[in-house]
């Protein structure tokens, strides 16, 4: 029996330490393949930066180059996540290794997390990114099955995994406390904090209203004139307001809607204003259909962005506008625009008497007479 024993415990004992030895052999491995995946996604970040600056520098096309990486860097992002985190709980002896290049890939993924926010803010909105914080528990673990599912269900859906105990890395505690996030799994889907369990039917509603957001470059406050002249919201509601049921000439109805729905915050009235628009534009000549274009495009809703304004630009070059023709597709491609502004002031060619009746404008004559109220129509000024 002593010698039954004896030998069970060397076979035991060499299975143990041959175990060791096999995890260890393992561990370089895993390590190695890791390193190189890694090594492959900041290689291909590096490149998609030189080329977008040379195409800042030529004056080329930086949406499609930014659209195009985005869709890359997004499937190779999700792969070094998943290896990363399968490689790094198995590992026993490189976790210190591990932990280096887990602190590479979150760096990476808040890259990935900026170049996204430059696309929707330089081209259009069709990527949403999804910040997704977890800990160890079963319910984070849930909620990263269902981001799987998301993955694969939307194509512009961008996940992006950290680890809310992680502190490796001051960003990533900074970026949870912009949030206000103190528990997992939390979620900011386009901006849109989310806590606890999130199932699809929420995320989807999320993700579409990121990517149908209405009137995104509208961020001036458009009760200022309203205040500031005295007159208040509710007063320049009622002028406005009974305009709604009159028949009115298609640029006016939409006007209407439009000023009506920034100044009550009404997403559905200011899309409203579109269709009228859109009816403007059929009789409209060259020149007014490409303002209305123009119009379109910073409104929103749902609409290619960068659809109008080529369109808008194809009717500026027709009239001979090619300074109008070339700035739309600079905002279309994502460029910025480089102006160049006279700074030297302009002597005023007016006198304007001390107490003037009566202001004419080129050919147009506004007559106020007593009771009328004037105000100034900052917001069309500000969308076009």
């Amino acid at each position: 029996h002593q010698t039954v024993l004896l030998g069970s415990l060397a076979i035991t004992l060499v299975v143990f330490f041959a175990g060791i030895g096999l995890n260890y052999v393992f561990d370089f491995y895993r390590l190695e393949e890791v390193t190189r995946v890694v090594g492959m996604q900041q290689l291909a970040t590096d490149s998609y930066l030189l080329h977008d600056q040379a195409n800042i520098a030529y004056g080329l096309d930086r949406c499609t180059l930014l659209g195009d990486r985005v869709t890359e860097l997004r499937k190779s992002t999700q792969k070094v996540g998943i290896d990363l985190q399968n490689y790094g709980v198995l590992s026993y002896f490189k976790k210190q290794d591990f932990d280096y290049l887990r602190r590479q890939y979150y760096l990476l993924e808040l890259q990935l997390y900026a170049l996204v926010q430059e696309y929707d803010a330089q081209c259009s909105n069709v990527y949403t990114p999804i910040l997704f914080f977890f800990d160890e528990s079963p319910i984070s673990q849930r909620q990263g099955f269902v981001l799987e599912d998301v993955t694969r269900a939307f194509d512009d859906a961008v996940v992006l995994s950290f680890d809310l105990e992680y502190t490796g890395e001051r960003i990533l505690t900074e970026l949870a406390g912009q949030f206000n996030i103190t528990e997992a799994p939390a979620m900011v889907i386009g901006g849109q904090l989310h806590t606890g369990i999130t199932y699809l039917g929420e995320i989807n509603r999320s993700i579409r209203d990121h990517r149908y957001q209405v009137d995104p470059y509208a961020s001036v406050d458009f009760s200022m004139v309203p205040v500031a002249s005295g007159l208040g919201l509710l007063t320049v509601e009622s002028l406005y307001a009974p305009l709604l049921n009159e028949s009115l000439p298609p640029v006016a109805a939409g006007d209407i809607r439009l000023v009506l729905g920034r100044l009550r915050g009404d997403p559905d009235m200011i899309c409203s204003a579109l269709a009228y628009y859109d009816q403007a534009s059929i009789n409209a000549t060259t020149e007014e259909q490409a303002i209305l274009l123009e119009a379109i495009a910073s409104i929103g809703c749902g609409r290619s962005r960068r659809a109008f304004l080529f369109e808008a630009a194809d009717r500026w070059d027709a009239l001979n506008v090619s300074w109008r023709a070339v700035i739309d597709k600079r905002i279309a491609y994502g460029l910025p625009l480089g102006f160049d502004v006279d700074l030297q002031p302009i002597a005023p060619v007016v006198a304007v008497p001390k107490d003037p009746h009566e202001l004419l404008i080129g050919q147009t004559a506004l007559l106020l007479v007593e009771n009328d109220t004037l105000l100034s129509q900052a917001d069309r000024v500000s969308r076009d």
